[in-house]
């Protein structure tokens, strides 16, 4: 690094204790330094270049962005509400990002990929699905639609996920509503549209 660890973004703004999460910055470099919610520190999965599939499918680490990343599952002693989350190379600290850790909500782990809507359809407001290395057919939510920010969809740490078949979209929401306020990362999607 050149210069003082920047945190710039993650892919989850909340989630319950053991969810896993992804934060990217400049500055992070390869080598393990420390990370922290607050206070607590998690268990590090990956801490480098922002390449597919440890930080999802697509280059970060170009000549453009240069960016690294961290993946992280939350401890079970981090503290409930908002928290600092902070990275700490060659002893210098970053700046905070803000993370809710949610008192709802569970970690799902997902691996038919013939049955994606209906685990999106089975999820409760604050859980987290995490889709398992493959390819998933396209998946038709039904009536999944939690609170903003609250649910998501996103690939197993480390593991290349795509969504989609050559003639059909992504997700394609099978009625009005259905589908949305979810956030969706990591996933390469494929086909007609999304």
């Amino acid at each position: 690094p050149t210069g003082p660890p920047v945190l710039a973004f993650t892919d989850l703004v909340s989630g319950p204790r053991g969810a896993f999460v992804t934060v990217w910055g400049t500055n992070l470099g390869t080598i393990p330094g420390a990370l922290t919610v607050g206070g607590v520190a998690p268990q590090v999965l990956y801490w480098g270049q922002a390449t597919p599939p440890g930080c999802g499918p697509a280059n970060l680490a170009n000549t453009y962005q240069k960016l690294q990343c961290i993946v992280f599952k939350l401890d079970p002693s981090t503290p409930i509400g908002v928290q600092a989350l902070v990275a700490t190379v060659g002893g210098t600290a970053s700046s905070s990002l803000p993370f809710t850790v949610a008192a709802v909500g569970q970690v799902l782990i997902h691996s038919d990929p013939l049955t994606l809507g209906a685990a999106m359809d089975a999820m409760s407001a604050g859980d987290i699905l995490y889709l398992r290395a493959g390819t998933y057919r396209n998946a038709w939510p039904g009536y999944v639609s939690q609170t903003a920010g609250t649910s998501a969809v996103v690939a197993y740490p480390l593991e290349p996920v795509t969504v989609g078949l050559p003639d059909a979209a992504s997700f394609e929401p099978s009625h009005s509503g259905s589908g949305y306020r979810v956030t969706y990362s990591k996933l390469a999607l494929y086909g007609t549209g999304t």
